[in-house]
């Protein structure tokens, strides 16, 4: 499971949520459930709590382990998943993510600062995603100027982009249609 924490779903989820879904390699989610404060016509709730659920992925080549079903949590305006029993008091952070594993509990900020494993064990991990030197806008320009042939794609290429965005709209979804009372099953078109 993982757990965020932040504020509006529909204004901050693209910077809390990156880097689960690129780690956990997520796609589209298969149901989703929300709940809120009561929803206004013109802006999000007051607070709000999503829980997304993916299939089972594909195991990438560069990954060992299977990728089994997971449930990814959102919490905001205040609401907050709870803590683990040795979560650090220094760790007074506004927004973030929390990783449950197997084995450990990964912490981390927005767009993934930070990280930290609440055993206090460090990993020795190369990073494998490209870094952005320049802003994000400009790596876009980059890859607009760049020949199809020999393009780089974006940091934040737009097949990643519209997988990530249909989630955050589907999390925005089903707290409109949270009187429902229902789990929204989404068929993606994969």
């Amino acid at each position: 499971m993982v757990g965020l924490w932040n504020r509006a779903l529909g204004d901050m989820a693209c910077h809390v949520m990156h880097p689960i879904f690129t780690a956990m390699k997520l796609q589209y989610p298969i149901k989703v459930i929300g709940s809120s404060t009561p929803v206004m016509p013109d802006s999000a709730p007051n607070a709000e709590i999503v829980h997304l659920t993916y299939p089972e992925r594909k195991k990438p080549k560069e990954i060992k382990i299977n990728l089994p079903e997971v449930q990814v949590s959102w919490f905001d305006g205040g609401l907050k998943p709870q803590y683990p029993e040795n979560w650090p008091v220094v760790r007074n952070q506004q927004s973030g993510v929390l990783f449950h594993g197997t084995k450990d509990i990964l912490i981390c900020g927005e767009y993934g600062t930070d990280p930290a494993l609440l055993s206090g064990r460090i990993p020795d991990l190369p990073k494998t995603l490209r870094r952005i030197t320049v802003s994000h806008e400009q790596d876009w320009i980059r890859a607009c100027k760049e020949s199809p042939e020999s393009r780089v794609p974006t940091a934040s290429d737009f097949k990643d982009a519209g997988p990530f965005n249909e989630m955050v709209v589907m999390g925005v979804l089903a707290v409109r249609l949270q009187s429902l009372n229902k789990v929204l099953y989404w068929m993606a078109q994969i």
